[in-house]
């Protein structure tokens, strides 16, 4: 069975809820996000300033979910998707007004907190993360129970044209 969206709970851990509870999940990641941003980082080799926090985006959330969701499905993680779909491609067909779009996918993390720390760690996604151009994201979480990972996650990032 495939649940849609996680919520992390008092004591850590991931429990399946209805779509309305994702906004918590969503809510603690942007806040994660927003506090890595918050403050000069080296991502691998490279240096960043300090970046203006980011606000949700209901069309990338969507692009995330679906990108999510198919990842789940299929047991697998990566940036193209089956039908050969980019990032951006799949921003735009959920209504995103550009094609300045940067994501970042994970699995197995069982909680916000292990997935931001996790990207944070890995030079191109914390560079995802930091990069100030962006200035919206969106994230969004699956789950296929019968495999090793278990929780699927994308986050986009954009910038509105």
């Amino acid at each position: 069975m495939i649940h849609l969206h996680l919520l992390l709970t008092a004591s850590l851990a991931i429990a399946a809820v209805a779509p309305g509870d994702a906004d918590a999940v969503s809510a603690r990641i942007l806040s994660l996000v927003n506090a890595a941003r918050s403050q000069p980082r080296r991502c691998g080799n490279e240096a960043f300033a300090a970046a203006r926090p980011l606000t949700r985006n209901p069309q990338l959330e969507r692009a995330a979910l679906v990108h999510s969701q198919e990842m789940a499905r299929l047991s697998l993680v990566g940036h193209q998707g089956r039908d050969g779909s980019t990032p951006g491609q799949r921003a735009m067909q959920a209504g995103y007004p550009s094609i300045t779009v940067a994501e970042n996918v994970g699995a197995g993390q069982e909680t916000p907190d292990l997935l931001i720390a996790d990207w944070l760690v890995s030079p191109a996604h914390c560079a995802n993360i930091m990069n100030a151009q962006y200035s919206e994201m969106g994230v969004a979480s699956a789950v296929n129970e019968r495999d090793a990972y278990g929780v699927y996650w994308t986050l986009n990032l954009g910038a509105p044209r």
